[in-house]
């Protein structure tokens, strides 16, 4: 799986070694609490809102240690987006999805020898599939 957000790949995919590791994706609705002050029960009220969060990381293979530590040292600045979509191609036929209006909270490199690992915290809107952008899972 290749991982694109906005003009970054984040992860090239197989052919480049850059396979997205651990990946996590987890929904929130947004829920309001209605409680009286006499009363026996709560009651819930989904708002329909829902936060996607995404957390994955990659290991970039450079040609040098120096390479690899200015890679670490540099990324997270590097990536100046506030926000964009965000496309999981799928490789070998596999479906492409969107996660529509992403914004990176979090990154966090290390190197070690030749290999930059990047770890992301991502949230954005709904996923979707690329054919079908306007509605959501």
């Amino acid at each position: 799986m290749k991982i694109i957000w906005g003009e970054w790949e984040l992860a090239r995919g197989a052919a480049y070694g850059e396979v997205p590791q651990d990946l996590k994706i987890s929904g929130q609705r947004s829920v309001q609490l209605l409680t009286t002050v006499c009363g026996e029960t709560a009651k819930a009220l989904n708002r329909g809102n829902l936060l996607m969060n995404l957390e994955f990381r990659v290991r970039k293979k450079h040609p040098t240690a120096e390479i690899a530590q200015e890679d670490a040292l540099r990324h997270a600045s590097e990536l100046k987006t506030e926000a964009a979509n965000l496309m999981l191609v799928g490789e070998s036929g596999n479906p492409t999805f969107q996660l529509k209006d992403a914004v990176i909270t979090n990154v966090i490199s290390r190197s070690n020898g030749n290999i930059a690992e990047h770890f992301y915290k991502i949230v954005g809107g709904h996923v979707c599939t690329t054919e079908n952008a306007n509605s959501s899972f």
